[in-house]
């Protein structure tokens, strides 16, 4: 009887590390070399600059297209630790991916949006630019979400006491729209007397946007203390007519200076 036991349970160990080996070997490219295991997840430095070598996206400057096709890498303030951008998994087993493009000082703040395959090879990729600097991020990987089917970005727009948040809705890998206006930060209102701020809140219903926005006027005091003064709150419907979000009356966003 031990003999037969013995044998069954050296059968088991083998069958089990056959297994396991089986699994490790069944693992994509991408999963082995960016860690692009989970439905979502975050991507590190490394693996972030191994993506941007070989993402490629139309770089306009002075208004003549130049296309990205060299590395000139400057980003050892960046700590191999530090999370630089975030991924998901797409229904037919690609991943889109969004990293900030942290190898090319000389341009202005950009996101780059790519879509690789299972090998981890790059199949496409957009540049999403913002202003003078991402000040609608909290850090570096936050303005890249999904809700529902679709996949959401933000780019921002900077100026002296100002910034947007303009959110980019999409399905699949798009070029840069005009987005929708999510957040405005204005430290003069039309009024000039007061600073502004807006915010919102998205709410998606099949292919229909509605933005539920809240104007508020902030003033501030001799002492540097700040109190909202007005508050205001009123809804904008947007809908996408090709690859375009439209808002059906933007009269009430059009009095922010935008």
């Amino acid at each position: 009887m031990k003999p037969l036991l013995t044998y069954i349970l050296a059968l088991l160990i083998v069958g089990l590390f056959y297994q396991c080996n089986t699994n490790a070997t069944l693992k994509t490219a991408a999963e082995k070399e960016y860690g692009f295991e989970a439905d979502s997840g975050y991507i590190l430095k490394k693996q972030a600059i191994d993506i941007l070598a070989q993402a490629g996206y139309e770089y306009y400057s002075n208004k003549n297209p130049k296309v990205r096709d060299s590395v000139d890498l400057n980003a050892a303030d960046i700590k191999l630790t530090d999370t630089i951008g975030k991924f998901y998994k797409l229904k037919n087993g690609n991943y889109l991916a969004c990293i900030e493009d942290i190898i090319h000082t000389d341009r202005p703040a950009v996101k780059v949006l790519t879509e690789l395959d299972k090998s981890g090879k790059v199949l496409r990729s957009e540049g999403y630019f913002s202003g003078m600097y991402f000040c609608c991020w909290i850090n570096k990987y936050e303005g890249f979400r999904k809700y529902g089917s679709y996949f959401s970005l933000s780019t921002c727009s900077t100026g002296s006491a100002y910034c947007s948040e303009s959110t980019h809705l999409f399905k699949a890998i798009t070029p840069q729209n005009s987005g929708i206006y999510s957040f405005i930060f204005s430290g003069w209102c039309p009024s000039l007397e007061t600073s502004c701020q807006l915010t919102s809140i998205m709410e998606i219903k099949n292919d229909t946007v509605t933005m539920h926005y809240k104007n508020e006027q902030i003033k501030e005091d001799e002492d540097g203390k700040t109190q909202i003064i007005k508050t205001e709150k009123f809804d904008i419907k947007y809908i996408n007519q090709e690859n375009q979000w439209i808002a059906l009356d933007s009269t009430k966003i059009r009095e922010f200076p935008i």
